[in-house]
């Protein structure tokens, strides 16, 4: 009878210890600054201007 009372007592406090332990580990979390959902700008390819690579050419071309 008392092994039995002493399981069901342990049990029960490593119930309480691990209960404590998630709920200050999700207070805890839930302490800290909000996640941004965007980090990035959409850039279009309209937005995007190309090098002018052909006047490059030209240019190496007559000097040589």
């Amino acid at each position: 009878m008392k092994n039995k009372i002493g399981l069901i007592s342990g049990f029960m406090v490593s119930v309480f210890v691990h209960f404590g332990i998630l709920l200050s580990a999700f207070l805890f979390l839930k302490e800290q600054a909000p996640i941004q959902k965007e980090l990035f700008h959409p850039i279009s390819l309209n937005d995007y201007i190309a090098p002018q690579v052909e006047q490059k050419i030209e240019q190496s071309a007559a000097q040589i």
